[in-house]
């Protein structure tokens, strides 16, 4: 089972970068969940955004 990071593109959001999910090999290397290695029985998803501001900017 696959957790998702829904998000909608948009002018004031931008996807910066995620960690890939583990591919087969990786997952059949590590075996059940938990386990000394990772310590939950879920993989954590991760994904970097960038919000930008679109207030307006009045030089004085």
């Amino acid at each position: 089972m696959v957790d998702y990071i829904f998000y909608t593109k948009s002018s004031n959001l931008k996807l910066l970068g995620y960690q890939r999910l583990l591919n087969s090999n990786q997952i059949d290397r590590i075996g059940f969940l938990p386990n000394n290695f990772l310590g939950s029985d879920h993989l954590s998803l991760h994904a970097k955004f960038l919000l930008k501001n679109k207030a307006k900017v009045h030089n004085h």
